[in-house]
């Protein structure tokens, strides 16, 4: 039976399995099912064509699918990768699988399996022996892995979720992907997409905008890898469940003018706005994205104010920066109240939102609350909202200008009052919101 193993490239191996089945769990595929996607792998590896050379140089070095001049080795590594799951194929006495705990089919090495250390190769071996065990099942899993990949540059990109779901569905996207290039393949090389970062975020990004919500909402883990000869690498890009969590309600808010700005975010962040084919373009939201939540501020100011829209703006900082609903509560609050003193003092907007030195910033805003309180007979702000809002507690940075900034926010979103605009053009809140162009 055919399962999940845990390890990241065998499940993303099993899930392609998976899908080429046009199934939705692995344990349901037949023994038919995993002798049809055998004959296909063994077809797609041993005749010349994109797979056989990708799996000779990229994945499978110098395995033996390409000893065409030799048909026997052929056929054995053919039966011993593909097939050894059968009852009938041979297995290595009292040795089970290093993936899943079954019985080991045979001992495999970086022709088999990406990374491992070559054939002759002890050091670092289970009582120095050479290879790691493997199952029939994991093998051919492992075989289907390509298939179930982006190809980027010179390595591959594996998508694997904690959430089996999400890595079934990306998998199955990647094999359409493949199986549509090698239909209109001319060559014998399978075409490539640069910027890896941007494309992995791109498919969550098509996953999520076609389909149901997951909750809880599942993590994503970028595997860029390549089993080159004289250069093996491997990279890993982690996307945290809290930031998938962000974009699936940004993407399915039931506020569309949410939605809007979030598109507005994605569009700002391609590089060439004006391409229309952005297959070959790196989107730096996208990439910002998986530097969270460690670059939360930045990705906040460069990214998300520049979107002008306040709920955009509380959702990130309740999912990606934590931030507790009353303090985003009070903010919008401040936020309200500034604007409407504003529209009487349209100097206090600029001083307000530009001053970067805390001392004769913070004297501003206590003349304003001074002044408020003389004219309308109405705190502007009160102590404890200051103090709530504008500082921080022992032992922690104070990040003043976050707070000032997301209120600056709430004020250019109420810039229309009265019938006056309280900005001169949509270029001025523009800047006064973002230092990333």
């Amino acid at each position: 039976m055919l399962t999940y193993t845990g390890h990241p490239l065998v499940d993303v191996g099993v899930a392609t399995l998976t899908a080429y089945a046009r199934r939705d769990q692995p344990h349901t595929l037949t023994g038919d099912d995993l002798n049809s996607a055998a004959a296909w792998l063994a077809k797609l590896y041993t005749e010349p064509g994109p797979m056989r050379g990708l799996g000779r140089g990229m994945v499978f070095l110098n395995a033996g699918y390409t000893s065409s001049a030799n048909p026997d080795l052929q056929q054995a590594h053919v039966r011993r990768v593909l097939y050894g799951w059968q009852a009938d194929a041979p297995h290595l006495e009292g040795e089970t699988c290093v993936f899943c705990g079954r019985a080991a089919a045979y001992r495999a090495t970086r022709e088999e399996v990406p990374m491992l250390n070559g054939r002759a190769v002890s050091n670092f071996g289970p009582a120095g022996q050479a290879g790691q065990p493997i199952c029939g099942w994991c093998s051919l899993a492992l075989q289907m892995l390509p298939l179930g990949c982006v190809k980027s540059g010179g390595s591959l990109i594996a998508a694997h979720s904690s959430d089996p779901r999400l890595t079934l569905a990306l998998a199955r996207a990647a094999l359409q992907r493949v199986r549509r290039a090698l239909t209109l393949a001319t060559d014998d090389k399978l075409p490539g997409v640069p910027f890896e970062r941007t494309r992995l975020v791109e498919m969550l990004v098509d996953w999520l905008a076609a389909s149901d919500r997951i909750q809880p909402a599942p993590d994503l883990t970028g595997y860029v890898f390549t089993n080159n000869g004289p250069d093996p690498s491997i990279k890993l890009y982690r996307m945290e469940s809290s930031v998938v969590s962000f974009l699936e309600v940004v993407m399915h808010h039931a506020d569309g003018s949410l939605t809007a700005a979030w598109n507005r975010m994605v569009e700002r962040g391609w590089k060439q706005r004006e391409a229309a084919d952005r297959r070959e373009q790196a989107n730096r939201l996208y990439e910002a994205l998986l530097k969270l939540p460690d670059n939360a501020a930045d990705v906040l100011r460069q990214h998300v104010l520049p979107a002008h829209h306040w709920g955009l703006a509380a959702e990130y900082l309740r999912r990606i920066m934590n931030m507790e609903p009353e303090k985003i509560a009070l903010l919008k609050q401040l936020g309200e109240r500034f604007a409407a003193y504003a529209v009487q003092k349209r100097a206090f907007f600029f001083g307000f939102s530009r001053t970067d030195d805390y001392s004769p910033w913070r004297r501003l805003v206590l003349r304003a609350a001074d002044d408020s309180m003389r004219l309308y007979d109405q705190p502007l702000i009160t102590f404890d909202e200051f103090v709530a809002a504008f500082t921080a507690p022992p032992g922690e940075i104070n990040d003043w200008r976050l707070a000032r900034d997301l209120i600056t926010l709430l004020m250019i979103e109420k810039r229309v009052l009265v019938g006056e605009q309280l900005f001169d053009d949509s270029d001025t809140q523009t800047d006064l919101l973002s230092d990333s162009e």
